[in-house]
């Protein structure tokens, strides 16, 4: 990875083209500036052109998105952040969540810059690097067994559930397989009908699960393109637009349908589980959009207050200035405490209700076949209060730039380490997640994936690379600096 594609006309035109957007028609440019500012600073301190950590810019980037949509909300109902009328702190909420964006980078910038063993990757020839990465066949073969193995791992957990989270994570095995097909076939330029047909399987499954994961494919696709730092084809970059638009689209098509589906597809039952066949899913999800006619507008908004990670925090917030007292377990030592009791010992451990807490916190209710979180930046806030709650979301990024730093400097081939980095940073610790449920997955998934990369990836090197040997790139321990 390096400033080429950051630097590229694509990149400068769009950031053009979204700024003069601000500045003419946004009623909240001071959020913008600030946020933007924010924004600069946290890539600043997590980007090392001889480091290749894409993964690190998402996790930055993503948790920026989840308090910059609060903004855009505000933008798209008219109003100025500090007037909502329904929320009325969400303003003061969006700025703790950028300073603490600030505070997460830099935790992540200190992890992978001055602690010892540090792996110095040598980014100066992307395209020696990725090009001949993998096998794209191959690559795609291995996506179908990934399939395979998570639906396994599914069933298994069904009937033992005391193994439910390390089998669970076994899905990343497939964050692993998109990402490697995704960074050969942008690498080479050639091999994109594979890609999207993988897309497609995505977006089939995910448009028919309970919880519409079907963009984190796309997400994927676009840190392989961070990642392999080339100058945008004309290729490529009508791809990129059109899964942008693809992705896009389709969020307003499942916000849309999800309250419908999600009580039909769990059999009314209330629970968070699907309860009919994927031919029957398809039926309804095709009948569904060939009858109805939606409000575009609305789905669009129910989407940015859904990724808006702020919204929640900022309830909290009101309640606390109405003078209600709040009274739960702290948050951050409750999730240490729920982590350090594994269910395979502990199997009476209450299942994690993400809603009940946000109840408890907030006094909203929460309906059926839905999970809100209020995320870990209001439970810092809870358990640390407006100060020291910085230091606890130093901490998560302290841990997470040390979860990159173990990855990319195993012995294993360059783009094998960075896929493995994506696939266990690719939703850690994102600020609307609560802690407990955010940390468990975290160390789990760091785990169940240092075994698969010592003992697994070994067993299928040679072909998964079609035979022939991966680029190892450069790598240089070096101490603290």
């Amino acid at each position: 990875m390096n400033w080429r594609i950051l630097l590229s006309p694509y990149a400068i035109g769009f950031g053009y083209a979204a700024g003069f957007s601000v500045l003419f028609w946004s009623v909240n440019l001071d959020y913008w500036l600030a946020a933007f500012a924010a924004l600069l600073v946290s890539v600043m301190l997590v980007f090392d052109d001889r480091r290749n950590y894409p993964a690190l810019i998402w996790a930055v980037a993503f948790n920026w998105l989840g308090v910059a949509a609060g903004i855009f909300g505000a933008d798209l109902a008219g109003f100025n952040l500090t007037d909502d009328p329904s929320v009325p702190f969400h303003g003061q909420a969006v700025d703790y969540g950028l300073v603490a964006l600030v505070c997460f980078s830099a935790g992540i910038a200190i992890s992978i810059r001055l602690a010892s063993g540090i792996a110095r990757v040598s980014a100066t020839k992307p395209d020696t690097a990725f090009a001949g990465a993998i096998s794209v066949p191959n690559g795609a073969l291995a996506y179908v067994a990934s399939l395979l193995v998570a639906e396994l791992a599914g069933l298994v957990a069904s009937r033992v559930p005391s193994l439910t989270q390390p089998l669970t994570v076994l899905y990343l095995l497939k964050f692993i397989c998109i990402y490697l097909v995704a960074v050969s076939v942008l690498a080479k330029g050639r091999g994109y009908a594979v890609l999207v047909v993988i897309l497609f399987v995505e977006v089939v499954n995910g448009m028919t699960s309970f919880f519409g994961t079907f963009k984190e494919s796309f997400f994927l696709v676009l840190i392989a393109l961070i990642a392999v730092g080339r100058r945008p084809s004309l290729k490529m970059a009508i791809f990129g637009a059109a899964a942008f638009a693809a992705v896009f689209y389709l969020s307003l098509l499942w916000t849309a349908a999800k309250p419908e589906y999600r009580a039909w597809v769990s059999g009314y039952t209330g629970e968070q589980a699907v309860r009919r066949s994927l031919e029957e899913r398809i039926d309804w999800m095709a009948n569904y959009y060939a009858e109805r006619q939606f409000d575009h507008l609305k789905a669009l908004g129910d989407t940015v207050e859904r990724v808006d990670g702020m919204i929640v925090f900022a309830q909290y917030l009101a309640r606390l200035d109405a003078g209600i007292v709040v009274d739960v377990p702290s948050r951050f030592l409750g999730g240490i405490e729920h982590v350090l009791m594994p269910r395979v010992l502990f199997p009476n451990k209450p299942i994690i209700d993400d809603s009940a807490v946000t109840t408890a916190m907030t006094g909203r209710w929460i309906g059926p076949n839905t999970s809100i979180s209020i995320g870990y930046i209001a439970e810092a806030y809870y358990d640390f209060g407006p100060v020291w709650m910085f230091a606890p979301i130093f901490a998560v990024g302290l841990a997470v730039g040390a979860a990159g730093r173990y990855f990319m400097t195993r012995d294993a081939p360059y783009v094998i380490r960075q896929a493995f980095t994506v696939a266990v940073l690719f939703d850690a610790f994102q600020f609307g997640i609560n802690f407990n449920k955010s940390l468990g997955t975290f160390l789990m998934s760091w785990l169940v994936l240092a075994l698969v990369l010592k003992f697994g990836y070994p067993l299928v090197s040679r072909w998964l690379s079609g035979g022939r040997l991966m680029p190892a790139a450069t790598v240089e321990l070096t101490g603290a600096e």
